[in-house]
């Protein structure tokens, strides 16, 4: 264990007592839309084998075009939202 030193910062609290059922919550939003990529991603996966492509190996080397990279920014940027909502619950005032 080392010394604590002058200059090291002081430890903060990052949420106060009340902020803890925003943090389940988001942890459920979370999970939730995680829950319902893999579902769609695994369907899709096996629509495609049906048809008969394999998949896998594809999308493990693609490459996204600019356009598709953008909708994906969009899509991460509204996910990291409702996060970021969900933990810090409604504005007080």
């Amino acid at each position: 264990m080392t010394a604590k030193r002058a200059s090291d910062p002081e430890p903060r609290q990052m949420l106060r007592d009340r902020q803890i059922d925003h943090l389940g919550e988001a942890m459920l939003t979370l999970t939730r839309e995680l829950w319902v990529l893999t579902d769609r991603v695994r369907i899709l996966e096996a629509v495609l084998e049906d048809q008969g492509l394999d998949v896998g190996g594809a999308i493990a080397t693609y490459v996204p075009s600019a356009e598709m990279e953008t909708e994906l920014a969009i899509a991460r940027a509204r996910l990291v939202d409702g996060v970021v909502k969900a933990l810090t619950g409604p504005v007080e005032g």
